[in-house]
């Protein structure tokens, strides 16, 4: 059995109707996270910050596929709260004006 349907046994409702829940919390908690996005940093604070790649490989193979997704993100050490957010442009001034957003 696939998840899904082990869900749906579980929780006695249709395949159809667990995936549509599951869309629904994923919208919920997205719009809590734009929404309450943290400030981090401060005196005395190490805050590490990096970006990343998200795509897949055509087929699972070598080959790039041409749709992917830069991130951008970081965390504070000691209290673990962080932020991540999708860049489309990784050039210097954009990098610099998230940083200036999330970071104090």
């Amino acid at each position: 059995m696939g998840k899904v349907k082990d869900e749906a046994y579980e929780l006695h409702m249709n395949p159809r109707t667990v995936v549509q829940w599951k869309k629904c919390f994923r919208d919920v908690c997205a719009e809590h996270s734009r929404r309450n996005t943290p400030i981090i940093g401060g005196f005395g604070c190490e805050v590490e910050i990096g970006e990343t790649l998200v795509t897949r490989r055509k087929y699972n193979r070598g080959r790039w596929v041409s749709r992917h997704q830069w991130l951008f993100g970081g965390i504070e050490r000691g209290s673990g709260r962080a932020f991540l957010t999708l860049v489309r442009r990784r050039d210097a001034p954009t990098l610099l004006r998230l940083i200036t957003k999330y970071y104090t």
